[in-house]
This record gives C-alpha cells, structure tokens and sequence, in this order.
C-alpha cells in the first residue's frame, strides 16, 4: 500500500513591526508491504520519506533576509505480530529515523554562527501484549482482555528552536511512553468498559536558558528539560439496541515538569512539580446517536477542568524583567468549560442526505487556549449526495 499526502500552512498578519508571515510546506510518502509468514506469524515493513520547510519573517539571516529552512526525514520500519497461542498477540516494532536538516546561516546579532547541516538517525522501539483472559460465551458476560504497550519516540527541534540557537548539536527531545489496561465487554459484545493506566516520561527537552541556569550549558539552549505525565482513562461504549448508540470517555491526568538535567530547578518561570501547560486534570466527553429508517439525531459533549495557560501576547517573555522584558504577569489559570452539540441527518431519496449541527448549544464563553476565544452558539447545515455503487 502506498500513500502520499501534501499540506501547507501559511499566514500573513500586520503587527506593530509591520507585515509578517509564516510559510510552511509538509509533503509525506508512504509505502508498506505484508507478508503472511505463518497462520500465526504476520510482518510488515515500509518506507516513510516526509519534507518539511519553514519560511518565517523571524528566521533571517546576517542581512536580516528571511530564508527557507528545509528538514527530510527517510523513516524505515518494521512490524512482526504473532501470535504464539490462541488467546495470546505479541506485536514488536522497530522505526529508524534519519532526519536530514539544512545549514543555518548567521544571524544579523551575531547570535547565531554558521551551523552546518546536520544529521541524525535514532531507532524507537515499540513492544505490545494482548491476551484474551476470558472468551466470554455468556451472553450477559463477555470476554475479557488485558492489554499493555511500551514505546519510545522523538521529536525533531521545530524552525524556530533551531533558528533561535547557537547549538550545532541540538538533538530531538525522548519519550518513553507505558500503558496496561483491561476491556471488559457485556451483552453478547453490545456495551464494553475499558481502562487503562498510562505513563510517559519526557527526556532531553529543548530549553533556553537564562540567569542563573545559563552555566548549565555553552550554549544559548539544549537538550536538558524533562516532564512526566501520567493517568487514567475509562471509556463505554454500547450499542443496545440496533438504533441507538452510546460512547462516554472519562480521563484524570496528573502532569508534572520536573528539574532540569544538572540541577535540582526548573527554568524560570515554571517550577518544579509544576503541572505541564494545557493538560487538564479532569477531562470528558460523551456521543449518543439514535436512528430510525432515514433519520439520524445525534448528540455529544466534552468536558475539561482548569488548566496552566500562557500569557497570549508575549508567552514566558512577559514574566521577563525590565529592561529584557515587561516584567509582566505571564502564568494564569485557564479555567475549565463544557461544550454541548447537537446535530442530524436525514437520508433522502436517490443518494441525497441533508444535515446540521448545532454547536455550543449553552452558548458558553470559554477559551480553549487562553486568549483565542471560541464561537458562541453557531450551527452549520448542508446536502450531502452519496453516489450509488453496484
């Protein structure tokens, strides 16, 4: 199977500097190819090649140009599921990659150097266990299934991190990430429960430092920060009768940023034990659908408790002292909202359906990101036309 996607987004805006703008070009291709090994074996394997590029008034070069900073990334991975007895699948992965950056020229402040191209190949494994503890033939009790997962990953430096440093050898930030969960499904396979408890682990997250942080490393920023987040999901889901279908999902959520590599802080203004910036604690959400003949009535909601915001305007630089910054408050408190919709489809004759929706049905004032305020109520309708196949 072969795949290929291109997407842009770009932006243009004035500001009290003048007219500015962000380019940004992402192209993927995607190959992958199974093989049946055995009855109880089966593999994959494939090639991801992705371009990104960036173009911003802020990265520019020594006469304060703007210029095109490009990354290529030859991602190759492999996947072996099997499945050694019958309650039992064992699924282990490996993805290589080789993530290929531009050269950098320097800045106009003399902040940056010249940074040359770069390199960087890292290997992320990924190892699941699936085991089916109970088949389940009542039709009131049905099969249990315990579940668990382990996986590293990475993030690449984005444009910005590597326009706004002086180090040649800033790597991608780590995760470890762990789950283990148990989904117990009920009458005859209509309703399941599930639950699950996660962890993940954040290493060798990209910092600017300052004050008295600055001696922890030669270099304007690196690879020093790390975080932990770590919870519980519960999900239901049901179908008790053929018209009417129900999904709830509960999560608590309990994050925290923790020291910095080399000494017992966190960098300013974030301190540690500090939950991470817009992760609730508790958060929910809830779909319900019920159909009859051509008609569908839908109704869902989504539920999020407060959360740690940024100043919108100037980020952490507000928290900076004069005469480098405002020496304004830049932390608050975004607090939590709930969001009813509401919606239907009517399936008409010869293919045509028309439908709405209704969204923030009690016309709440909230903001998902502190400072970007989202629309009262509002709806949205059209006709849909569904082309006949054979």
């Amino acid at each position: 199977m072969t795949t290929g996607t291109v997407s842009t987004n770009n932006y243009n805006f004035l500001s009290p500097f003048g007219g500015e703008f962000t380019h940004n070009l992402r192209a993927v291709f995607n190959t992958r190819s199974e093989i049946l090994v055995s009855n109880q074996d089966f593999l994959v394997g494939g090639f991801e090649y992705k371009r990104e590029q960036i173009k911003d008034t802020y990265i520019a070069d020594a006469s304060n140009s703007p210029f095109l900073l490009p990354r290529t990334t030859l991602a190759y991975f492999a996947e072996n599921r099997w499945t050694p007895r019958h309650r039992w699948t064992i699924t282990a992965g490996l993805r290589a990659d080789d993530i290929r950056t531009g050269a950098l020229p320097p800045d106009a402040f003399g902040a940056r150097p010249p940074i040359p191209a770069s390199a960087i190949v890292q290997v992320n494994p990924h190892l699941s266990v699936a085991w089916l503890a109970h088949a389940g033939t009542s039709s009131t009790i049905g099969a249990t299934q315990v579940h668990s997962s382990l996986s590293t990953g990475i993030r690449a430096p984005s444009g910005f991190e590597l326009a706004f440093t002086n180090n040649p050898a800033l790597k991608p930030e780590r995760s470890l990430s762990f789950d283990a969960g148990v989904e117990q499904r009920f009458l005859g396979d209509r309703a399941a429960l599930e639950a699950t408890y996660f962890y993940n682990r954040f290493k060798d997250q990209i910092e600017v430092l300052g004050g008295s942080l600055t001696n922890l490393s030669t270099f304007i920023s690196a690879n020093l920060g790390n975080a932990r987040a770590e919870g519980v999901e519960v999900s239901f889901r049901a179908q008790p009768v053929p018209a009417v279908r129900v999904e709830a999902g509960y999560t608590f959520l309990s994050s925290s940023i923790l020291a910095l590599d080399g000494t017992s802080l966190a960098l300013a203004p974030f301190q540690v034990g500090q939950p991470l910036i817009r992760r609730p604690r508790h958060w929910g959400f809830y779909a319900m659908a019920w159909s009859r003949d051509r008609l569908t009535l839908s109704s869902s909601g989504y539920f999020r408790g407060g959360v740690l915001d940024l100043e919108p305007n100037f980020g952490t630089f507000a928290c900076e002292a004069p005469p480098v910054g405002p020496g304004l408050q830049c932390l608050f408190e975004n607090g939590g909202y709930a969001r009813l919709d509401g919606g239907f489809s009517y399936r008409a004759y010869h293919g045509l359906e028309l439908y709405g929706q209704l969204y923030n049905l009690l016309d709440q004032h909230y903001e998902e990101v502190l400072g970007y305020p989202t629309l009262p109520l509002n709806f949205m309708a059209g006709i849909r036309f569904n082309f006949p196949g054979e």
